[in-house]
């Protein structure tokens, strides 16, 4: 069977960088699609594979500890 690694939606949001009112505003816009978590029918999840996708989008932050921004 070929599964699908899968996150909470809390989870990929903080891993975006952006807020979960955010992320959510995402799933309504139909930009990212959710699936119901087996364990909890409450909690949403998401492909790891579109948030990694997403993630070569996200803008560079002086807190990323990678980059150096000249002053």
């Amino acid at each position: 069977m070929d599964e699908q690694r899968r996150m909470l939606l809390t989870a990929a949001a903080r891993r975006l960088g952006i807020s979960n009112t955010t992320i959510r505003k995402m799933v309504a816009d139909g930009k990212l699609t959710t699936y119901e978590n087996p364990l909890d029918g409450r909690q949403k999840l998401v492909d790891v594979a579109a948030i990694e996708a997403l993630e070569k989008f996200r803008p560079v932050r002086e807190d990323d500890q990678d980059v150096k921004i000249a002053a």
